[in-house]
């Protein structure tokens, strides 16, 4: 196949010693890895994709959580997925792989990642008074000795989940199996809640670094904690 060139710009491929044309490079970059309850782990072993529309590249963390991905295609909006076993998948979007005189590529971005939550809701039950919504948890704490970390998911269908919500709040602790929390109608509205609406609401365990990125369908928590068997409990009420 023949190349056709109407100008040479700064920013075209360059031609390599042999004539033909630079097309691709490595991309490197680090990651630092932690548990859930935001502890250094063990650095190696994250598998790092750069997806190029399904043309994929891959590198793998070595243990000072750096990496280093082979031979990528230039190519102007990579979505590059941090994946590694008990972890939630991070993702960075539109990342840019451009001729660099010859020089490999490099992701400035480094992640603080943490394991999923082991913690997770067995029960919710919602109630209203005056102005403040009450939520009675009952929830599975993680094993270890860190703090355990819930955030609430609101919504206004009852298909709700950890991949399906509308609403959130932040990273609240939890220290015993029992304990309720309690929100000001102010503090819903806060974060978009709107008065005499009915929302559905569940409880998620989450970890010290959630792994947390928007996409284009919204913010994803790739970290929530589930059930390991059965659904997460939902209840409903109406904003004061």
């Amino acid at each position: 196949m023949g190349f056709l060139f109407t100008s040479c710009q700064e920013d075209d491929p360059k031609p390599q010693d042999d004539g033909s044309i630079l097309i691709r490079s490595n991309v490197s970059g680090d990651v630092k890895l932690f548990d859930q309850y935001g502890e250094k782990s063990a650095q190696n072993d994250m598998r790092v994709t750069m997806d190029n529309h399904g043309k994929f590249f891959y590198g793998d963390t070595e243990k000072d959580g750096g990496y280093l991905v082979l031979n990528a295609d230039y190519f102007p909006n990579y979505t590059i997925l941090f994946e590694k076993q008990g972890y939630g998948t991070y993702k960075i979007l539109n990342y840019s792989h451009e001729y660099n005189n010859g020089g490999e590529g490099h992701i400035n971005e480094v992640p603080n990642l943490s394991e999923k939550s082991g913690t997770y809701s067995t029960s919710i039950s919602a109630n209203v008074s005056n102005d403040t919504v009450f939520f009675d948890l009952t929830a599975q704490l993680a094993s270890g000795s860190g703090t355990r970390i819930i955030r609430f998911l609101f919504h206004t269908t009852p298909q709700i989940s950890n991949e399906i919500f509308a609403y959130y709040t932040g990273q609240i602790n939890i220290y015993s199996p029992t304990q309720t929390y309690y929100f000001t109608k102010i503090q819903l509205e806060g974060i978009g809640l709107k008065p005499n609406t009915k929302y559905y609401v569940q409880a998620y365990g989450d970890s010290y670094y959630s792994n947390s990125y928007m996409d284009t369908d919204g913010l994803h928590l790739p970290n929530l904690g589930i059930p390991t068997t059965g659904d997460t409990p939902t209840d409903s009420f109406i904003m004061p």
